[in-house]
């Protein structure tokens, strides 16, 4: 596997620890009938690496009191891992304990040390805040805080307490065999890695910064190498375009359909096969539940067709799939020298979209653009051939997901700009001599994730937007010969 350098920026409003470890805790006068600090008087203030004390009789903290006695233990945990989480306090007398403004446990009595606990979920790296009342009235005095961890219950580190959320900072965790150093610049933390690596990246759940009177998203962005298109690429992409344009239209389908639950299947075998879509008269398809299959290309490989496909999908849960050079089952494959140019519009929910563009010596290229606004679509394209191929989307919804496969020689470029909650990337260019990847993710809410794998030509720029912790995703990058 081939190394290489992967610098990871992050552009926050503060990237900085402040605090320390351990939690604040001050003592009042009194107990009392519940855990707050009405007509309460403040006895002491400091801060505890560890909450785990047995007084006995004798003096509780350093109030200067054995009896009639509240303490408000109050900071952050942050999780190492993603799960559900046991938590659980021993006290003498009764303890109220509260995470990430859920009381996970509580029993504001009199009682000799007793120990109960209850559960919270949580995920890794994740920054919440925590408190624990516990007062003493009389008799022995005792508070302990556990969690349940390697088989057993165990006293919460001080590696998990914070007296500020931002105390951790930013966080960047990384699987691999890489090393991983650190500079600052402008304000702004680089972290270099080693590859293969898997990089997830948190921010401390409270940085936000304002622009225009609103919040900004936390932005992280990995680079491998330059990720613009280069000239040849671009130059192919302008050619594409061009061809498609002056397109001969003998063989040239429009339909303008309405409906819902209906099948359409076209199948175009000349050596120039256009159906029209959004910038032109062509095929709109308004309804739910339809199906529509277009094989384009000359099964017999006698001739170099072109092939062209625009196709506007307004509805839900219809199913698209385009097959130009064809397969799947239209045949051919293999000696069409024709180029191949798909354009895809579609606003609605639970849409399929399968767009496959294959020619085994096409030199020309393939050529594909997407847009989509809705949720929870489904996008799948293969682009293969010894040509180039572009593919560019622009996705705006929620839980969308994208598969996205380039192989063979010529130069692979694609450019995708997914926006919502819960959308997802998986990237696949390998053959080529020259693969380059630009991918944008912006999280409103849910995390996202991306799955890159390059082969042969390596280059990519990955940039995430994510509004806290709950927003960000993971990011892999897999790049080697």
């Amino acid at each position: 596997m081939k190394k290489f350098l992967l610098l990871l920026s992050l552009v926050c409003s503060s990237v900085f620890a402040d605090g320390t470890s351990g939690w604040n805790y001050t003592t009042y006068y009194g107990g009392g009938p519940s855990p707050s600090i009405n007509n309460r008087t403040v006895d002491t203030t400091g801060v505890t690496t560890s909450i785990n004390y047995n007084w006995g009789s004798g003096i509780v903290l350093n109030s200067g009191l054995a009896d009639g006695v509240i303490i408000h233990f109050v900071g952050y945990l942050r999780a190492p891992t993603t799960g559900t989480y046991q938590f659980g306090v021993a006290s003498d007398d009764g303890n109220q304990l509260t995470i990430n403004n859920t009381v996970v446990t509580a029993c504001w009595c009199e009682q000799g040390t007793t120990f109960r606990s209850g559960s919270i979920y949580l995920t890794a790296g994740q920054i919440v805040p925590a408190d624990i009342w516990y007062y003493e009235n009389g008799g022995g005095a005792a508070v302990q805080f556990y969690w349940y961890t390697n088989g057993s219950w165990q006293i919460v580190p001080t590696s998990m307490m914070a007296t500020s959320a931002s105390y951790w900072g930013p966080s960047i965790t990384g699987t691999g065999s890489g090393t991983i150093t650190t500079t600052t610049t402008s304000g702004s933390t680089v972290y270099t890695y080693s590859q293969p690596v898997t990089i997830t990246y948190y921010s401390d759940g409270t940085q936000t910064t304002t622009n225009n009177g609103s919040a900004t998203l936390l932005s992280t962005t990995t680079t491998g190498g330059s990720s613009g298109a280069t000239t040849n690429q671009q130059s192919s992409v302008s050619s594409a375009q061009a061809q498609q344009a002056n397109l001969p239209r003998n063989s040239h389908i429009y339909i303008d359909q309405i409906g819902s639950n209906d099948k359409v299947t076209i199948n175009q075998q000349n050596q120039y096969n256009l159906i029209g879509g959004q910038s032109q008269t062509g095929m709109k398809l308004r309804g739910g539940n339809n199906t529509v299959t277009i094989h384009q290309g000359d099964p017999t490989n006698t001739a170099s067709t072109h092939n062209v496909t625009g196709v506007d999908l307004l509805g839900g849960s219809n199913t698209l799939t385009v097959n130009q050079g064809t397969d799947s089952n239209g045949n051919g494959i293999g000696t069409d020298t024709g180029y191949n140019y798909s354009s895809v519009y579609v606003n609605g929910v639970n849409n399929y979209l399968n767009i496959q563009q294959q020619s085994t010596t096409n030199t020309v290229g393939n050529y594909a653009s997407i847009n989509v606004t809705g949720n929870q679509n489904n996008i799948g394209v293969i682009q293969t051939g010894s040509g180039g191929k572009q593919f560019f989307t622009t996705v705006t919804g929620n839980q969308n997901t994208e598969t996205v496969s380039q192989t063979g020689l010529g130069q692979h470029f694609l450019d995708i700009d997914l926006s919502g909650n819960g959308n997802s990337a998986v990237v696949n260019q390998s053959g080529s001599t020259a693969n380059s990847a630009t991918i944008s993710l912006i999280n409103a809410g849910g995390p996202a994730s991306v799955n890159l794998t390059q082969t042969g030509g390596q280059s990519y720029g990955i940039t995430q937007m994510c509004v806290s912790v709950a927003g960000c995703g993971t990011v892999t990058v897999r790049q080697g010969n």
